[in-house]
């Protein structure tokens, strides 16, 4: 081994005894030890610095990873999310390829189990113990980062059949038309729809009846399979009586006038919740309305009832008399002044001319046998209190003679009886009877044998 070495300040050879180096005087032990210090280190690659770093934090990536997508985990925020104000869009997937799911799908999906805790709580216990439940499974689906499994809930696709009981009604899904062509069906007039991801959804049919629209709308849970949902568009039916020429108002809105019978059929007029129905008519100079009837409740079918079987609404007018009533109260009166014992029927009874000229109108006729109010023909309001009544009156008359029965029948309109109402103790009485002429409306006369 050289016994020489080197000066490490002027680079000239001196000898390993040498303590001072002998051309420039540097001390040589000391600049020795320091060389000797400063070569023993050896500096750190940077390269493996930063490699073993990023292994320590791809690391704890994967650790992290792999306990945040444990599939327990990924159902147990799942869960969460469903029953909370989380976005489950991303842990859902159809058993239909074609199925695509949008936002509006899981928002649908969401709203089905809306305060359904303890059914979400029953769904997760099935998935945990690797069951379905109720049509849904819990399956592994794709995956995150290209490395931990995906978990999502796998739905088959529900189907809904939406049907009505009108032609040319216009199906929405949320508020968005359906296409789909309507087709006859054998409950009615429909569409099949879907295939749709299950939740809930609002469908509505809108159509005219009567020639006013009519909507009516739904919402329904759809399941997995096949869903029928009935979306009737429900009218009302009846037939309204009173008085010809009184005007026929549904919810302040005029829909007809009573016909010279008294009478409107009201047929396949929309339907609502309330649904209320007056007639009005002239007292004078006044236009007086009736009671106020709820006709809701009469949601027949017209097509299958037979319009004289359609249920009846007479709104009765404060203080007029009905047409029963009035029938009533002439035959009371007829009989009073027939009998001549009691005048009840009338105004100031016994004192009232009317009911003194028909005593002895019956005191005048001879082989009367019956008489009754054949018809009805008027009710004219004169004030609130006060009518006006034009009726028929039949009279029959039987002769008797030594060989054979000859019986007359005869009829007669009256008019201008006048009926008032009495407010304070709730009853109509006859101001008159009316007037009629001499010749009768029509007379028929035959023999009894005739009449068998």
């Amino acid at each position: 081994m050289s016994t020489s070495k080197f000066c490490p300040n002027c680079g000239q050879a001196v000898k390993q005894t040498d303590k001072f180096c002998q051309h420039c005087g540097t001390k040589l032990e000391q600049a020795q030890q320091g060389y000797s210090r400063t070569a023993s280190k050896k500096p750190l690659d940077k390269k493996w610095l930063i490699f073993g770093a990023v292994v320590l934090v791809l690391l704890g990536a994967y650790l992290g990873g792999r306990s945040y997508y444990q599939p327990n985990k990924q159902l147990e925020r799942f869960t969460t999310a469903l029953v909370g104000k989380g976005d489950v869009k991303s842990y859902l997937v159809s058993s239909d390829q074609n199925l695509k799911i949008t936002a509006k799908d899981a928002a649908a999906f969401k709203k089905s189990f809306a305060n359904s805790q303890d059914q979400v709580a029953t769904m997760k216990q099935h998935f945990l113990m690797g069951s379905s439940y109720a049509g849904y499974s819990w399956v592994k689906s794709g995956s995150h980062w290209l490395i931990f499994p995906a978990y999502k809930l796998q739905v088959n696709p529900a189907y809904v059949t939406l049907t009505t009981n009108k032609p040319g009604v216009k199906f929405y899904q949320d508020g968005k038309a359906i296409t789909k062509k309507q087709a006859t069906m054998a409950n009615g007039y429909g569409v099949k729809v879907g295939p749709l991801f299950p939740g809930q959804y609002t469908f509505t049919a809108k159509g005219k009846a009567s020639g006013k629209p009519i909507v009516v709308k739904q919402t329904k849970v759809l399941a997995a399979g096949n869903n029928d949902l009935a979306l009737e568009l429900a009218t009302v039916n009846f037939k309204v009586e009173g008085q010809a020429g009184q005007a026929v108002y549904i919810n302040n809105e005029k829909v007809g006038t009573l016909d010279k019978e008294g009478e409107k059929v009201i047929k396949n007029y929309p339907a609502s919740a309330k649904m209320k129905l007056y007639l009005t008519t002239k007292a004078g100079n006044k236009e007086i309305k009736s009671e106020v009837v709820d006709v809701s409740g009469y949601t027949y079918n017209y097509q299958d009832v037979d319009e004289d079987d359609l249920p009846e609404v007479a709104p009765k007018f404060k203080g007029l008399i009905s047409e029963d009533e009035a029938e009533d109260l002439l035959e009371s009166a007829f009989h009073e002044g027939e009998d001549g014992s009691s005048a009840a029927s009338f105004v100031g009874e016994e004192n009232n001319d009317s009911y003194n000229e028909l005593v002895a109108f019956f005191k005048s006729l001879h082989n009367l046998s019956s008489y009754e109010v054949e018809d009805i023909k008027s009710i004219s309001p004169e004030s609130t209190t006060k009518v006006k009544v034009s009726y028929a009156m039949k009279y029959t008359f039987i002769n008797y003679d030594s060989d054979s029965e000859r019986k007359k029948i005869q009829q007669f309109t009256y008019h201008d009886a006048e009926i008032v109402y009495d407010q304070k103790d709730n009853t109509y009485k006859l101001q008159s009877v009316g007037k009629t002429g001499t010749k009768a409306d029509w007379e028929r006369t035959y023999s009894a044998a005739e009449d068998d």
